[in-house]
């Protein structure tokens, strides 16, 4: 079973720098992982859902298309936010 447990961790360990390589190989990717606190998985999750951020107008709807945000319902001068509009997205959505 403790050889079994360290062939686990040595692949894992494997995938974990084939992720990274992928990561840094990406340019889209460079500039979101310098952010502090965003991690490899979040940064590839997050690229892989949002592909071609030309097609959202606003990053507002980069948001609405990632998950739980509020609505907005907006006519004139009159604004309200009703409820949240909720699209389950995986990965990006990850409990």
């Amino acid at each position: 079973m403790l050889a079994a447990w360290r062939q686990l961790r040595e692949q894992g360990a494997v995938f974990d720098k084939a992720v990274r390589a992928l990561a840094k190989a990406d340019p889209a990717c460079r500039p979101l992982m310098s952010v502090p606190g965003v991690g490899v998985l979040s940064v590839l999750a997050y690229v892989s859902t949002v592909e071609d951020p030309a097609r959202f107008n606003r990053s507002r709807s980069v948001g609405a298309h990632m998950g739980p945000t509020p609505r907005q319902h907006q006519s004139g001068e009159v604004g309200r936010r009703p409820g949240f509009a909720v699209r389950r997205r995986w990965p990006a959505r990850c409990p």
